[in-house]
Order: structure tokens, then sequence, then C-alpha cells
């Protein structure tokens, strides 16, 4: 008996990558998730993790960018 895995295609650019393959090596989403790693752009991951890698993803997106008037009373002016 054969046992197939439900796996989602991940397409991003190496920085990314390289995040996704150290969440997996430290199992900060709880298990290893990478199914098969294609080439430096691609991967399958297991399905059922998709929404918490996607979580860990704009957490780290949110760290890494900046806006000038984000947060209210922050402005030139201190509005």
């Amino acid at each position: 008996m054969r046992f197939v895995r439900q796996r989602t295609a991940l397409i991003s650019d190496a920085a990314i990558k390289q995040y996704i393959k150290y969440l997996d090596e430290k199992n900060l989403l709880g298990k290893k998730f990478i199914l098969h790693d294609l080439d430096e752009v691609h991967l399958f991951v297991a399905s059922d993790v998709a929404k918490q890698l996607q979580v860990k993803l704009d957490e780290l997106m949110e760290r890494n960018s900046y806006s000038e008037f984000g947060q209210e009373g922050s402005g030139p002016r201190g509005n």
C-alpha cells in the first residue's frame, strides 16, 4: 500500500526559500514539512502547514518592512 501526502507547491525568491528551509530544519512549525526541494526557488511542502507557513512569512514581511507613516502620530508633524 502506498501512502500519498497532500502537498502544496511553493514558488519564492531564494531568500524566502532559505527562511522556509530554516523553519523546517528547526521544526518551528511543529514538524518537518518540506517534502521535496525542487530547485533554487521551488519547493513541495505538506499542505497541512500551508496556513501556518503563510502566517510565519507574513510576520517576517511585517518585521522587515518600513513605513514612514505606518503609525498614527509618527508623521513629520506628529499628527
